[in-house]
């Protein structure tokens, strides 16, 4: 079957990086009919960039290449939503393939993921670290390398219930028809989880192709030991990026899981602040901000004075 798929690009100020990943989407042996590249306000001349090359509205290799600008930086969340939702009003698409400007999928990646839209909705590719390509960008406690899924995962074809979402993921029509568009207003880090935690809540587990290559830069978060050894605090350097995902984070704890999951992430925060960074008020008293905003009914608006 020949499905008719939209690939939705969010990018910002990385032209370089837009160019080389719209390059693998015309190189893939199975191709998106449209593409849908949503600049969030760049202003490094991406338009002009894409216009050079041929890749500005226009129909080039089979594809239909379509530049939205938007009139302000959304982030992340809100070119998601911008490009899903333009995508799926359109009432043509079979699924959406959507992935940042930093990411190149293999020119097999998307072949290999439509294979199983008979029966997933929720499709995702391996996500591999695109300097050193036999390690995983997003490394977790079973596997971090090529041959952990070897080892781990010897004569299967798909992983369960293990995606990236965001990158390079194919969603089928019915998951978008079920449970909607990203929160446009999260803007970074958590959004995509959120997406993640609602799919699944909604009964669209997530599978991963691991023939489907998508590489990617290697997780940018900054994981440090709570005081049993576990890395599961997120420390930047960056207020707007900390911002966002504790309140995030809290958001879709509260909404999707137990209270019990809540409590502890909020507890283990604060003894990490307090207790192993010897008294950290102001960053304590950031975590604390972001996880009251979770529950204002004015929610996602405080990370705007941290916009520079």
């Amino acid at each position: 079957m020949q499905y008719n798929i939209a690939c939705i690009i969010v990018t910002y100020n990385r032209k370089s990086l837009l160019l080389n990943c719209l390059n693998a989407i015309n190189s893939q042996t199975y191709k998106p009919s449209t593409v849908f590249i949503i600049d969030n306000a760049s202003t490094d001349g991406t338009d002009h960039l894409l216009q050079q090359r041929g890749f500005l509205n226009t129909t080039y290799n089979g594809i239909n290449f379509r530049y939205i600008r938007i009139t302000e930086n959304m982030g992340g969340a809100g070119g998601f939503y911008e490009g899903m939702k333009r995508a799926y009003e359109e009432k043509c698409y079979d699924a959406y393939w959507v992935m940042d400007d930093d990411g190149l999928p293999d020119k097999n990646c998307l072949f290999y993921l439509q294979q199983y839209l008979n029966s997933y909705s929720y499709i995702a590719p391996l996500v591999l670290d695109i300097e050193n390509p036999v390690n995983l960008s997003f490394p977790n406690r079973y596997d971090k390398c090529l041959i952990d899924i070897q080892n781990n995962y010897q004569g299967n074809e798909i992983i369960f219930n293990r995606s990236n979402p965001f990158n390079g993921i194919l969603y089928k029509n019915d998951l978008l028809k079920t449970i909607g568009f990203p929160k446009k207003d999260m803007f970074i880090w958590g959004d995509e989880c959120e997406y993640d935690e609602r799919a699944k809540f909604y009964g669209f587990p997530p599978i991963t192709v691991i023939k489907a290559i998508h590489q990617h830069p290697k997780d940018r978060m900054t994981y440090q030991k709570d005081l049993f050894g576990r890395f599961n605090i997120i420390y930047t350097d960056s207020k707007l990026r900390n911002y966002c995902k504790y309140r995030n984070t809290a958001y879709t704890l509260r909404k999707y899981k137990k209270k019990s999951e809540l409590i502890s992430y909020i507890l283990r925060n604060l003894i990490y602040f307090l207790i192993q960074r010897n008294c950290d008020f102001k960053n304590a008293r950031l975590f604390l901000s972001a996880i009251i905003e979770s529950y204002s009914n004015n929610v996602f608006v405080g990370h705007k004075k941290y916009i520079k």
